[in-house]
């Protein structure tokens, strides 16, 4: 039988710090908000400020969209409002003009303690994000995953396999999809996969909520440049499964200390870990047990004692024993959820790499390169420089998130030929590998740029045929580019004039 766990009422109860509306306020004021004002405060280029615009727009609000960036930087998201019937305000924001607004709508990387919010507390406006509008209003069970690093993937991955059993899956949130756009288009019986940010977990208390199924890929230091502390920042992530219900279901990581010796232990529904570390055999009985397992070369699904095959590693095509983990947690949540072993092993002979993510790019001259954008953390460095065999050649840098990068830098040291740094946390990696290396006895070839481009031309004269080049930034984007996905295409627009350039016969795609 699943693990189960008596039902913690005091997570149920616990007070909620949040200036957000609950839910109820929340839909009474979405319900009734024709030719209300409202203000979206952050338009970003992922697709939250934009779908809650256009959300707004269709609602019949008289909607004006914030953002203390250009219209210049912001150009793609506001190319995609012409034509709706909105007015945009950049620069500062302006919070006289705040004062009379019916709803402001806060977009992910807007602080929770900024003025803005101060000021909606003192004068009673309504504040919320468009997740919370989303998760208000949806009509079907919510899935979600969330954790430090994987969550993309481990997101399409269970899309893909829900897709399997020829049900309706609307999957979105950080992934980059607003949901907004598809309340109108979901049903009862349809299926919802969402990856959500800590930020959205936040936010998410307010209503309460806590999805029907929970998936947690990990919890690392992560985002320490907006939490006051590593215990604030999981608390944030735990919201995910402090609402659940007897009925709901957690996947955790049994690898994990805090998720399988702090979480598991409050869980209030349903319980099933998962593992990628082969640790299937001796575990049968044991806390912990049931769920789905690394046994050999094949996965297993453990529950009361007896196995059964979910899929084989060989029938992932993704790099990586990170991926291999991501796969496990993806499968036992779509196990729960009534795929069966041939609907996943299916889908994940079919999946394909999330673009930004060890996406392979081309081979020059006998050097392979690898586009990890997406890694903005130390330690999805180093599940990518794991995910291959010398000779690397790394380029590591970006925007400081606060969180420790030494672990990365002996990592660095053991296993890579030739390190470029870039950004503003470039002397700091450089600075701590050079460290490493010393204690180590063996330093890599260490060198420093002053931007993307100087940095992969760096990486290609001095890496020896046969090495592989891998971007993997471990550090967010925002010092030189607007995202992470922004920084990838450059990467890659980078490695195509080097093959432009390289000698016919010495290039390949």
């Amino acid at each position: 039988m699943i693990q189960k766990r008596k039902n913690m009422t005091m997570n149920k109860n616990k007070p909620c710090s949040s200036p957000l509306c609950c839910a109820d306020r929340l839909r009474y004021i979405v319900n009734n908000i024709k030719n209300k004002r409202v203000t979206i405060v952050g338009l970003g280029l992922f697709g939250g400020g934009e779908g809650a615009a256009r959300f707004f727009c269709e609602q019949g609000a008289e909607v004006t969209v914030a953002d203390i960036k250009s219209k210049e930087e912001l150009q793609p998201a506001v190319s995609k409002l012409a034509g709706l019937n909105l007015r945009f305000s950049f620069g500062p924001h302006k919070l006289a003009q705040l004062e009379s607004e019916d709803l402001i709508v806060l977009n992910t990387a807007v602080p929770r303690d900024s003025s803005i919010v101060k000021l909606a507390k003192e004068r009673n406006i309504p504040l919320t994000s468009p997740m919370n509008i989303f998760l208000s209003l949806c009509r079907a069970p919510v899935t979600a995953v969330t954790g430090s690093v994987g969550k993309s993937t481990t997101t399409s991955m269970l899309a893909h396999m829900l897709g399997k059993t020829g049900r309706t899956v609307h999957m979105g949130g950080n992934i980059g999809i607003s949901m907004l756009a598809s309340l109108d288009k979901i049903t009862r019986r349809d299926t919802v996969v969402l990856e959500l940010s800590s930020v959205q977990l936040e936010d998410a208390a307010a209503l309460p909520f806590s999805p029907h199924v929970a998936v947690v890929t990990n919890i690392l230091p992560n985002h320490l440049d907006r939490y006051d502390s590593f215990e604030s920042y999981v608390a944030a992530k735990r919201n995910i499964i402090d609402f659940q219900t007897p009925n709901d279901l957690a996947v955790l990581n049994r690898e994990d200390n805090i998720l399988r010796e702090r979480w598991g232990k409050i869980v209030a529904g349903n319980l099933l870990f998962f593992d990628g570390t082969g640790g299937a055999k001796d575990k049968t009985g044991s806390t912990g047990s049931e769920g789905g397992f690394l046994d050999g070369d094949n996965v297993i699904w453990l529950q009361e004692g007896k196995k059964e095959w979910l899929f084989t590693v060989r029938d992932l095509p993704l790099l990586g024993a990170h991926n291999l983990k991501n796969a496990i947690a993806a499968a036992v949540a779509a196990k729960w959820l009534g795929v069966s072993s041939n609907e996943i092993q299916s889908a994940l002979n079919e999946f394909q790499p999330l673009e930004h993510r060890l996406e392979k790019c081309c081979r020059v001259g006998g050097i392979t390169f690898y586009n990890d954008s997406d890694s903005t953390t130390p330690d999805s460095t180093i599940a990518a420089i794991n995910s291959f065999s010398p000779p690397i050649t790394i380029i590591c840098g970006g925007k400081d998130k606060g969180v420790p990068y030494d672990k990365m830098a002996d990592v660095i040291v053991e296993k890579v030929d030739v390190l470029v740094t870039i950004g503003q946390c470039g002397p700091l990696i450089a600075q701590l590998t050079r460290e490493a290396g010393l204690r180590a006895g063996n330093t890599p070839i260490i060198l420093e740029a002053d931007s993307l481009n100087e940095s992969v031309w760096k990486a290609y004269k001095t890496s020896m045929p046969g090495s592989t080049i891998l971007f993997s930034p471990s550090c967010s984007s925002f010092d030189m580019f607007q995202n992470f996905a922004e920084r990838g295409n450059e990467f890659k627009n980078i490695v195509q004039n080097i093959l432009k350039q390289s000698r016919p016969d010495r290039a390949s795609a």
